[in-house]
């Protein structure tokens, strides 16, 4: 893929049959994830947010549902340097 000025990455339920930015908010924020064994299908799950979150130069905007984002995702977000809004 190429690079571009700005992304807005909309979480997406995949073949794991998980929404894929509440796994990776750990690693947003800089933090290890949660110990324990994920389904095989995680990876290439991730690897699709890996790609949609690299590729702009100026502006990252992801938007995941308030009921997968919880208390302490939030503030880790948050202490990384994160801008997080609620829109209601």
């Amino acid at each position: 893929g190429e690079t571009h000025l700005a992304t807005l990455y909309l979480e997406s339920y995949g073949l794991s049959r998980r929404f894929d930015i509440p796994d990776v908010v750990p690693l947003l924020a800089g933090r290890p994830r949660a110990k324990g064994k994920l389904p095989a299908t995680v990876p290439l799950q991730r690897r699709h947010v890996y790609v949609g979150l690299s590729r702009p130069t100026d502006f990252l905007c992801v938007a995941v549902n308030r009921e997968r984002l919880d208390g302490d995702g939030e503030t880790a977000l948050r202490d990384a340097g994160w801008d997080v809004l609620v829109v209601e």
